[in-house]
């Protein structure tokens, strides 16, 4: 009944727990894994109804203003989190994994996978000698080639 009660309180609760908690980490034979450093980061936002009901009960939104919300922020990590290291730590993305699927459905092994992805990226993601290029390029199309003065 308890639980039912809860339920009609609450309109939002949403959780994030850094990528290096212990959540949905095992330890095995005692060995802890390199993602579990045991982080204390989270945020937590939590919103409540507000009717005459919900007010008798919760001493917040008995006050004036009543305040429907609860956010938690615990943003002190216990690791570095802008270091290009952690980058190796992150999961790889549904899509990426979906795409990678389909070259091996499509019969290319990892090593072709891996080559024709990264073909695709430097079409999005062109090399810096490219962009100085197309720079250069664009300079010559907009004010004319070096060597000439302006008129």
């Amino acid at each position: 009944m308890l639980k039912k009660i809860i339920l009609n309180i609450v309109i939002v609760h949403k959780y994030w727990l850094c990528q290096h908690a212990s959540k949905n980490k095992t330890n095995k034979n005692g060995v802890i894994s390199k993602r579990n450093t045991v982080c204390q980061a989270l945020i937590n936002i939590l919103k409540k109804k507000n009717n005459k009901d919900t007010r008798k009960n919760d001493s917040f939104l008995k006050k004036d203003p009543p305040l429907c919300a609860l956010v938690q922020l615990k943003l002190n990590h216990n690791h570095p989190i802008n270091s290009c290291g952690e980058v190796r730590h992150l999961r790889v993305s549904d899509e990426t994994r979906n795409t990678f699927l389909a070259y091996f459905d499509d019969g290319l092994t990892a090593s072709e996978a891996l080559h024709t992805h990264e073909s695709k990226l430097m079409l999005l993601n062109p090399t810096k000698r490219q962009v100085y290029y197309i720079h250069y390029e664009w300079r010559k199309d907009n004010y004319g080639p070096i060597h000439e003065p302006l008129p």
